[in-house]
């Protein structure tokens, strides 16, 4: 998928966007009195990253897309983030950083073509069991809002202590096998990939060593 010519196309966009953020960290960290090498070692990490992620886009990587993409998100996201940490700012002053929160909406985006990429490798086997760990999880979103607004609180509380301890014992067992059960399908999903890529490998590598004792045939 991610050699598709609009994928290309994307990954082109993207890199050039995390060039641009890690350019940006390392020229305010030069900038910034006293100068702050900590965040200029983040800013040069980040476009290091852009360079591999436009290697991708220009198909000079052609194994470990997935795992490219990951690891590029994990360097956009991160990165910026702990530059202005390192910085002394504190945590709250990502909200406000509208640079801040580029590099991390950049590397969800990364992180969702790398599931792609996975997912469309087989997916008349990889999305049904997708989708079925999804739609299991649901209804453990459902019961963390509640918990979150109170309203789970509000209606255990309107028993005694017992019936307060059985109830909450009891979510906490259906949230633990609905999170497994989900889990379990998500994995399965993307491991069914992961054997594809492998299994796709395996029979190049094949095609490869006869094509080469055909040539000493010859």
């Amino acid at each position: 998928m991610v050699q598709s010519r609009p994928i290309r196309g994307v990954l082109t966009v993207l890199a050039c966007v995390a060039a641009l953020l890690g350019g940006r960290i390392a020229v305010m960290a030069l900038i910034d009195q006293p100068r702050q090498w900590i965040a200029l070692s983040f800013g040069v990490v980040v476009v290091v990253a852009s360079v591999f992620l436009g290697m991708l886009a220009l198909g000079l990587v052609r194994r470990g897309q997935a795992i490219t993409l990951l690891c590029v998100a994990g360097a956009t996201g991160v990165g910026p983030v702990f530059a202005v940490l390192s910085a002394g700012r504190p945590l709250g002053a990502i909200r406000g950083d509208w640079w801040t929160l580029a590099g991390l909406g950049l590397a969800g985006v990364l992180v969702l073509l790398a599931a792609l990429e996975v997912l469309m490798r087989r997916p008349w086997q990889s999305w049904p069991r997708f989708l079925i760990g999804v739609g299991i999880l649901l209804p453990l979103g459902v019961l963390l809002v509640l918990a979150r607004g109170g309203a789970i609180a509000t209606l255990l509380g309107k028993g005694g202590m017992g019936f307060e301890f059985a109830g909450y014992a009891l979510l906490l067992v259906l949230g633990i096998g609905l999170l497994a059960a989900g889990g379990h399908q998500i994995i399965s999903a993307f491991q069914i990939g992961v054997r594809a890529m492998d299994e796709t490998a395996g029979s190049n590598a094949g095609q490869e060593g006869i094509d080469t004792q055909d040539r000493k045939g010859a």
